[in-house]
């Protein structure tokens, strides 16, 4: 019994500790929003922002992708690491497109691998959860550039398209 009254007592004290620590931690208002991000006169990129108190807070990875640095991450340091060296910015090489845009080029450019030409069975797919192309049953990553977009490099890299069908 006095194991029990003992129990009882010691999930009150910790029950009421974290009702009290609860009540001091401060609640704060902010929204998410949407603004186009344009850096030296480049394309612009739409980025979601946290805005809190008339501050945009942008992820950092997005951000790092459009001045073209890499970024890393040590869990153990708990460190944000951005590259001193530039890579390639995908907004220079013309290979940024929106998803429909790309499906569209594709089926113009290789109409034999639409279904309409293919006995119903599309050569050309898309599955967004992956950021896969699946062209002829290859396989292409293609790397998402802010809402909605994609970084077609991979197929320019192979051949499949030019710089030019994607403007």
């Amino acid at each position: 019994m006095k194991k029990m009254i003992v129990g009882l007592v010691a999930g009150l004290l910790i029950g009421t500790t974290g009702t009290a620590i609860a009540a001091q931690t401060e609640t704060v208002q902010a929204v998410f929003a949407k603004f186009n991000v344009k850096i030296d006169s480049k394309q612009p990129t739409e980025v979601e922002a946290l805005v809190y108190d008339g501050t945009s807070y942008y992820p950092i990875r997005v951000i790092a992708d459009i001045l073209g640095h890499d970024v890393g991450y040590d869990d153990s340091s708990r460190t944000i690491n951005l590259s001193a060296e530039k890579k390639t910015n995908v907004q220079e090489t013309n290979s940024v497109t929106g998803i429909r845009e790309l499906l569209e080029t594709l089926g113009r450019k290789y109409p034999e691998l639409t279904p309409d030409k293919n006995g119903g069975k599309s050569k050309i797919s898309f599955v967004p959860y992956e950021n896969t192309l699946y062209f002829q049953d290859k396989k292409y990553v293609l790397n998402p550039i802010g809402e909605g977009r994609f970084d077609a490099k991979p197929l320019i890299d192979a051949g499949i398209l030019t710089a030019e069908d994607i403007q």
